[in-house]
């Protein structure tokens, strides 16, 4: 009898490979990456942390979360409980499978990149065009490219819901009778498309949108975000130099010391307040002895008279 149709995971990959690989190492790198995640999560969620990049780093959290936590029990009871021989049974239990193990975690997977993107561009902007930064950088400008993208990704993956149909079989093995199920294409796909062009259609996006396009952009960002800091650092050098020139009769520790200056324009302030009091006190004292000669010469003349 023809199996080819059949779904069973040990047909996609080797015995040894998957046992290892998917029952023991994978387990154990999951429990490391959800701890990790949700420590995120839990630091990001708080209110004094509510900011543009903080939410987008949140929200690319949750999403890896996900991306490893929808298919980790059927990992777990497939390879590390060693189910993988056996076929998968009954129709609803393949339908659940085909949506935990494939569907969903590439939904999340595909959330999480265009994020990866939303932060670099965001990073972008801030640096390059800080004059943009207040309009587009907001925390409602994040939310809805955030909601923007999730929408994205939930479109692209909605045909893979409804792809494929399972059918119940029940087929002899060994001489023994086992219950499975067998997977075609949708008609829809069939009629309407046909299934070479609905795959092809399907991977090509996946390459140009969610792997190589994303990837492109991330190198060309970081590439502009990298020349516009070392121009930034070439700027502050060159006006660093310009104003040690301008102030090289200071001393070196007045330069090296804010402080020590200020403390000096303080004492200087207060000897200059001292001297004009000085100034002050002299000139009210020599107003006075010419008031009192003036005063006896006067009265000098009135006793000659």
């Amino acid at each position: 009898q023809n199996l080819t149709f059949l779904l069973n995971i040990s047909k996609d990959l080797p015995d040894h490979l998957s046992v290892i690989l998917f029952g023991y190492i994978l387990p154990n790198l999951f429990v490391l990456t959800i701890i990790t995640n949700l420590l995120i999560v839990v630091v990001l969620s708080q209110t004094h942390m509510r900011t543009p990049t903080n939410l987008v780093l949140l929200a690319m959290a949750i999403s890896d979360l996900l991306t490893l936590l929808i298919p980790s029990p059927w990992y777990i009871y497939l390879f590390t409980f060693g189910h993988h021989h056996e076929s998968i049974y009954p129709v609803t239990t393949c339908y659940t499978f085909h949506w935990m193990y494939e569907v969903l975690p590439a939904l999340f997977h595909t959330y999480s990149i265009w994020l990866t993107l939303l932060l670099a561009t965001q990073r972008y902007i801030y640096v390059c065009h800080f004059s943009l930064a207040r309009r587009w950088c907001t925390i409602p400008q994040v939310i809805r490219a955030m909601l923007i993208l999730l929408l994205l990704s939930i479109l692209h993956q909605s045909t893979r819901f409804f792809d494929r149909i399972f059918l119940p079989v029940k087929y002899i093995l060994d001489g023994k009778i086992f219950h499975g199920c067998e997977y075609y294409s949708s008609e829809w796909v069939i009629e309407y498309l046909g299934e070479d062009f609905y795959y092809i259609y399907y991977y090509g996006f996946r390459i140009v949108f969610v792997h190589t396009g994303p990837c492109i952009l991330l190198v060309w960002l970081n590439h502009r975000l990298f020349k516009a800091l070392r121009q930034t650092r070439r700027t502050r050098k060159r006006l660093l130099n310009g104003w040690k020139e301008n102030v090289t009769q200071i001393p070196t520790t007045m330069v090296a010391n804010p402080t020590t200056m200020m403390s000096m324009n303080i004492v200087e302030a207060i000897e200059s307040t001292i001297a004009n009091r000085k100034q002050l006190r002299s000139t009210t004292n020599s107003s006075s002895s010419t008031t009192s000669k003036l005063s006896q010469t006067s009265f000098k003349l009135d006793a000659n008279q």
